[in-house]
């Protein structure tokens, strides 16, 4: 009925939302024509008859008899024509797929999004379906200046505003078991965190009603628009529009105003993707709250819940600084990024926003503000999976020593493609739905007065972020590269560059491509920023003295930032000899004397070590003067004798120690001289509270050196172990050791004896 170019200008018309088009204007030049009224067995909606008051107005047409009306009534005929071309299914109503695809097949530029709110507008009754004279009243309709059509907000870059999509509230629905309290009045919304306990209940909720209601994707922006949702595939742009905005519809307040019954402090602040299935957020929640052995009452801070989604202008500010989003993470302990599987959360910059204020606002220089914490988890399959920030509980469920080696096994089940995707990211680059947040936040970032300039496309500040983010993830997955051969070259860069402060990282029984080259790549990649460094190499055979060197070197350009705790773990490395302790020992000089308070050294099972290793190690323990937690283990180094075990305890300072573990056990020749030795030290002792000695099957022990050197212990003491098994003359004596060393202490003192 109408020539293509019409055609064009008519979608053209509808891109721009009913501006008038010159192309078509005879068209569209006769006033506004009154609708037929429908007769009730084919009506879907009543429509007044009578005339409304006003020329012009809705309802009222052209005087019969006029050039007018027979103009208005031939062209009507005409559109009429072309409602018949476009009604496919020929039930006399347009679809929404009908109206879309007749127009993006004619300008393929128009979204469906666009295309959503026109229909919005066309559909005067809000029942999802177009009919022929809701079709003829818009296109006789004046231009209006409305853009948005009433049926939700436009983002600056055409992306519809998915809080703002038009929902009609359902009546009846019971919303009472979402409420964990009787609702109250929050007043800052970062004190709006939702517990685990109410987010079960939403699930529940969610589970409860999506399927058997039937819920569909009314959001143009999703490619299941239009489409049935079931449960599993719900995300927070679903739960806003079926949950959260018709739950608070009658009071407009929060979600978490509407389920409490007072403030809710955040303990983390959780940055997501708003497209992440919400059921599988929730159960990253979940684990992430069981690793750290919290509780279902620990809050968690979640935009959509925080913010109230019917004044969204209060909580989301030009200033990124002043908005609700930042004074969360600041009240936080840190902050739980939840990484959905295509990775889009760090392609959004919100969330690149906050990973920002964690990873580089939050890490105070000083020891006066504890750092934020920063935790990265994601779903996979019926589980989640996180790297989290240092141990937690979940990775000592076998003890401490093992921690590590725990650390590293639960977080090998992270997506290595995620993971490795993540080495190369640019928080920079991340995209907004709204221009004027994207300035905003990378303004905000490298501190720039103008917060509406165009942002600088490189900066020290983009570089400190994407650093100690890949920085984390290559820690994380090192150990997956070195099994899996990967090239290591993007893993040295991102752990180089990524001015970590605390590093772990276990390579124990790593399987495969563990050679020198691995471990130099490894050495030479630590960060010089890190003060907490744990590294375990056990049962890795390969490392011998080159790759000691290569670590001693590695570990001294640390040395500028002062260490204050290293864990090292060398046992059964059976090619280290007393060399790899002399270039090890190297390490003890320097700055270091005066800031390492906590050392562990494990060569267990290195059976080329001697006196001679003991030796260099003793030279370097005696600089230090902060040292205040020592552990060594020598367990199975045959070849040590009491003469080097005892310049070894004789070099340490004593006075200044809260904690001692030596380890001695399956050493043959130690004697009665070292157990005098460590009595010696411990007369010394004015703040030691814990002291464990192993000396299992050392065999040449006697009952009269123990008994010296449980005369000598400190009355500050209050945990004792010792481990005396197999050996005979102490287990022959007759003597409770267990008691004499409980009278000795007292009994608030916690003492275990094995023999």
């Amino acid at each position: 009925v109408f020539s293509r170019d019409h055609c064009v200008a008519i979608s053209l018309r509808f891109r721009v939302f009913l501006y008038p088009l010159h192309s078509i204007s005879a068209l569209f030049q006769c006033s506004i024509m009154a609708p037929k009224p429908k007769t009730a067995s084919n009506s879907r909606r009543n429509r007044a008859a009578a005339p409304a008051s006003g020329a012009g107005s809705r309802g009222e047409g052209p005087r019969p008899g006029t050039a007018e009306a027979c103009d208005r009534s031939t062209n009507a005929e005409k559109i009429k024509e072309v409602f018949q071309q476009l009604d496919k299914s020929g039930d006399n109503l347009l679809s929404f797929n009908e109206l879309s695809s007749f127009l993006i097949k004619l300008n393929p530029e128009i979204t469906r999004r666009e295309v959503y709110l026109l229909f919005q507008q066309i559909d005067q009754n809000d029942d999802g379906k177009v009919d022929m004279h809701e079709f003829i009243d818009y296109m006789f309709q004046a231009p209006s200046s409305d853009a948005s059509g009433g049926g939700g907000s436009q983002a600056k870059d055409g992306t519809v505003v998915a809080s703002e999509l038009k929902t009609e509230v359902p009546e009846g629905v019971d919303y009472s078991d979402l409420q964990t309290g009787t609702g109250c009045s929050i007043r800052d919304t970062e004190r709006r965190a939702m517990t685990v306990a109410q987010l079960r209940a939403v699930l529940r909720h969610l589970k409860r009603r999506c399927e058997p209601e039937r819920w569909s994707d009314i959001n143009p922006s999703s490619p299941a628009f239009g489409k049935p949702l079931t449960f599993a595939g719900l995300n927070l742009y679903h739960v806003n529009t079926w949950i959260v905005k018709p739950s608070t519809a009658a009071a407009r307040c929060s979600f978490v105003e509407f389920v409490a019954s007072a403030e809710q402090p955040p303990c983390w602040f959780v940055s997501h993707f708003w497209g992440e299935p919400h059921p599988e957020l929730i159960k990253c929640i979940e684990q992430h709250m069981t690793d750290r052995a919290l509780t279902e009452l620990t809050s968690y801070w979640i935009c959509a819940y925080a913010n109230n989604q019917w004044d969204l202008q209060a909580d989301v500010t030009a200033d990124p600084a002043n908005s609700s989003f930042r004074k969360a993470i600041d009240l936080a302990v840190g902050t739980l990024s939840i990484l959905d599987r295509p990775g889009m959360c760090y392609t959004r910059i919100w969330c690149c926003y906050e990973v920002y204020v964690t990873l580089v606002i939050g890490q105070d220089d000083t020891d006066t503000v504890e750092d934020k914490l920063y935790d990265v988890y994601t779903a996979v399959g019926r589980r989640a999976v996180g790297i989290t920030d240092g141990v937690v509980a979940a990775d000592l469920v076998n003890g401490e020593d093992f921690s590590a080696f725990m650390k590293s096994q639960r977080e090998s089940a992270f997506p290595a493609s995620l993971a490795k995707g993540s080495l190369r990211m640019q928080l920079e680059k991340g995209q907004a739905s709204v221009e004027s947040d994207r300035r905003h936040i990378l303004n905000s970032m490298v501190r720039a007065e103008d917060l509406d300039a165009e942002p600088v496309d490189e900066h020290a500040c983009y570089t400190e972020a994407n650093g100690v983010l890949r920085g984390r993830f290559a820690a994380a997955t090192w150990r997956w590269a070195v099994e899996s051969g990967q090239d290591l070259a993007d893993y040295e860069a991102a752990l180089a560059t990524s001015k970590l402060e605390k590093l772990t990282l276990s390579l124990n029984g790593v399987q495969g491509n563990a050679d020198n080259a691995c471990f130099t790549a490894l050495a030479a990649s630590l960060p010089s920023s890190v003060k907490e460094l744990y590294l375990d190499f056990t049962g890795c055979v390969e490392f011998g003295d080159p790759a000691m060197g290569h670590l001693a070197e590695g570990l001294k350009r640390g040395w500028s930032s002062g260490f204050k705790r290293l864990d090292l773990h060398f046992a059964n490395c059976s090619s280290l000899t007393n060399s790899a302790c002399a270039q090890l020992a190297s390490v003890f000089v320097g700055d270091s004397e005066r800031s390492l308070q906590d050392c562990s050294l494990d060569f267990s099972g290195v059976s080329r070590l001697n006196d001679e290793g003991l030796g260099a190690l003793a030279e370097s323990f005696a600089a230090q003067q902060s040292l205040r937690n020592l552990r060594l283990d020598f367990m199975g180094c045959g070849r040590i004798t009491s003469a080097g075990a005892s310049s070894l305890l004789s070099a340490i300072r004593a006075r200044e120690l809260r904690s001692l573990d030596l380890r001695l056990s399956n050493c043959q020749q130690i004697t009665d001289s070292v157990l005098c030795t460590m009595a010696t030290a411990l007369s010394k002792a004015e703040h030691l509270e814990r002291l464990s000695l192993r000396c299992n099957t050392c065999k040449q022990l006697s009952p009269e050196g123990l008994q010296g050197l449980l005369a000598q212990l400190p009355a500050c003491l209050t945990d004792l172990e010792l481990g005396f098994a197999h050996c005979p003359s102490l287990a022959d004596s007759g003597r409770n050791w267990q008691s004499l060393a409980a009278a000795r202490l007292g009994p608030q003192a916690k003492v275990r004896i094995f023999q």
